[in-house]
């Protein structure tokens, strides 16, 4: 065989299951559920402390509202000068 026909055959499967491996990441970030909550009034550089809300066993699964029954989410919906970026997965 030609080795420019088996190296374009390389070229070919290499970029096809690299694009594989790139759609199947997208769909695993797409499918991450968690709530963000960002304050309004950034200050000059930009940075904020994060806080990181990890709830218990009995807000787990797949619905968000159930995250918003204690901690920070429980009262995030009516403020926007909390003073931390909030994530809460």
């Amino acid at each position: 065989m030609n080795t420019k026909f088996i190296f374009l055959i390389l070229i070919f499967v290499i970029s096809v299951s690299q694009s594989r491996a790139q759609q199947e990441q997208k769909s695993m970030i797409q499918s991450t559920d968690y709530l963000l909550f960002i304050p309004d009034d950034l200050p000059a550089n930009g940075r904020y402390p994060l806080l990181l809300f990890l709830h218990g066993s009995g807000e787990r699964g797949n619905d968000l509202n159930l995250v918003k029954k204690h901690g920070p989410p429980s009262f995030l919906d009516d403020i926007t000068d909390f003073p931390f970026v909030v994530v809460s997965p």
